[in-house]
C-alpha cells in the first residue's frame, strides 16, 4: 500500500521515525490553554458570551499569577474553542475547561509536582473566578 507521505507500508502500521518525531515534538511543546464551548445551535447559544468572558478572565489571571506561557501547540493566545466536548456543550451555565500544562513536556510536568506551583494555580483560578463574578 502506498502511504500518502510516500513509501510503502502495511495497513495499520506506523513508521518508527514518524512516531518518534511526534513524541519529540510533544515533549518540546509547552503552555496552558483554556477551552471554551463553541456554538452548537440549541445547546450553547445562551452560554457562548458568558463562557467567553469566563475564559478570558481565567486565562488572564492564570497567565499573570503562574507565569505559564500560552500553549504553543493548540489554540491561540491561550484560548481554544471546541464543539465536540459534551461537558461544555451540554452545560446550562457558563463553563470552560483548563489544561494547566502539557504533561508530555517534562518541564511542565515537573512544575505540577510542586506544591508551591499548585498553590499558585489555585490562587490563579480563584482570581479568575472572582474577576468573572465582579460586575463588568
Amino acid at each position: 500500500m502506498r502511504h500518502p507521505a510516500g513509501g510503502h507500508r502495511k495497513p495499520g502500521t506506523r513508521r518508527r521515525g514518524d512516531l518518534d518525531s511526534r513524541r519529540r515534538r510533544a515533549r518540546r511543546r509547552t503552555g496552558f490553554e483554556v477551552i471554551e464551548p463553541g456554538l452548537v445551535p440549541g445547546y450553547t447559544d445562551k452560554i457562548i458570551g458568558p463562557s467567553r468572558r469566563l475564559g478570558l478572565d481565567i486565562r488572564n489571571e492564570y497567565h499573570a499569577i503562574t507565569g505559564e506561557p500560552y500553549s504553543d501547540y493548540v489554540g491561540a493566545a491561550g484560548l481554544d474553542v471546541r464543539t465536540d466536548l459534551g461537558g461544555l456543550n451540554l452545560s446550562k451555565v457558563p463553563k470552560v475547561f483548563i489544561e494547566c500544562a502539557n504533561m508530555r513536556n517534562s518541564g511542565d510536568a515537573a512544575r505540577l509536582t510542586s506544591a508551591a506551583f499548585r498553590q499558585r494555580v489555585a490562587v490563579a483560578l480563584a482570581a479568575g473566578f472572582a474577576s468573572f463574578l465582579r460586575p463588568h
